[in-house]
């Protein structure tokens, strides 16, 4: 009901104005008005606060038209905008409030409410990239058409939008599509492209020749395109130039892993390679002080470079160690650091709470 009210009014709007204005024009032509500080028109005319009118004043010294301003305003509001994300897209964006509605902003608008999205995942997406209203309209719908076809549904749309917004200002036919349809060529799955999109979505944005490359390079790994791994390795690897691959390689030598080891550990989980130098040579230094694990501990369990050590290692070592030494708990290191916080809790902390109690920390599940 709020969404098809929404569309009616920028729908009744644009209709009425089109008649009278030129296709080309984009910004409002002066007319008419005495030009006022940008800090007072913000701050007396609409509440903004001090610091989002000290942020555009570095950018925009002067409103020229005060009452053409007033209506770009305004008609974020009549479209379900917070004040806060009126504030952040003028704060990002200040040259809106020179632009024109009927050409910059309602078009924009209307195409997320003919595609079904809400009024509030609206103004999320365009408050987290107020740029979108530069682009096309045409532009835009092409890119809202083509995800919302490929991911399938409009929720699965706003957890992208508002993780990456600035998807929506590139150009998906140079990047975006060809890399997907690529992947899909190489086996990789829908619902594994999705998470990607979600999570990694930069990876899509690289010309299609470095994607190709990075296939060719886990490709000469000897990874199976089938495993879970496959787009996992073309991201870590898409995060570390070659220089870099090097270093990370020296390091885990250092540590005492072999060529094989390490090729043997990034086709298992090649997560680890993204971790930082220092956390893995901390946590290596712990394991070996303290339960005498050697490096190849590491190579066979390297999801434990994962694991937080304040907040995972530590403790839950402790605990298990304890436990371990009371024949109270037959599972490994590795198992125990692996279980979710609730299962932890249950398995090896509440049973024994009057043994292991004082060496429960805050743990982050990380």
């Amino acid at each position: 009901m709020i969404i098809h009210r929404y569309r009616h009014i920028i729908s009744l709007s644009i209709s009425s104005n089109s008649l009278h204005r030129s296709q080309n024009q984009i910004f409002w032509r002066p007319i008419s008005s005495k030009p006022i500080p940008v800090s007072d028109f913000l701050i007396n005319r609409h509440g903004f606060s001090p610091e989002t009118a000290s942020t555009v004043s570095k950018t925009l010294t002067l409103v020229r038209n005060p009452e053409k301003s007033d209506s770009v305003l305004k008609i974020f509001k009549k479209c379900g905008f917070s004040n806060t994300h009126i504030e952040n897209i003028v704060k990002f964006f200040p040259q809106i409030l020179s632009a024109h509605p009927d050409k910059t902003i309602k078009p924009k608008i209307k195409n997320f409410l003919d595609l079904g999205f809400s009024t509030t995942d609206i103004a999320d997406i365009v408050a987290n990239y107020p740029w979108v209203l530069r682009t096309s309209a045409d532009k835009q719908l092409f890119s809202i058409a083509w995800l919302k076809d490929f991911v399938g549904t409009n929720s699965g749309m706003s957890k992208v939008f508002k993780r990456s917004s600035w998807f929506l200002g590139i150009n998906l036919k140079k990047t975006v599509i060809p890399n997907v349809e690529f992947m899909k060529s190489c086996g990789v799955c829908d619902d594994q492209i999705n998470k990607l999109l979600y999570n990694f979505p930069r990876l899509f944005t690289f010309k299609p020749d470095a994607i190709k490359c990075l296939v060719r390079r886990v490709d000469e790994m000897g990874y199976d395109r089938k495993s879970k791994m496959f787009v996992h390795a073309i991201r870590i690897l898409s995060s570390l130039t070659e220089e870099k691959w090097e270093l990370k390689k020296e390091m885990f030598r250092r540590l005492g892993w072999s060529e094989d080891d390490i090729l043997f550990v990034f086709k298992r989980n090649p997560n680890p390679f993204a971790v930082s130098d220092k956390k893995i040579r901390e946590i290596a230094k712990y394991l070996e002080n303290a339960g005498g694990y050697d490096s190849s501990f590491l190579v066979l369990h390297p999801e434990m470079c994962l694991y937080s050590l304040e907040g995972r290692i530590k403790p839950r070592f402790q605990i298990w160690q304890i436990l371990r030494s009371k024949k109270l708990l037959n599972a490994s290191l590795p198992t125990v650091c692996k279980m979710r916080d609730e299962v932890f809790s249950e398995k090896c902390v509440l049973p024994y709470v009057d043994i292991v109690g004082k060496y429960c920390k805050a743990d982050d599940g990380k």
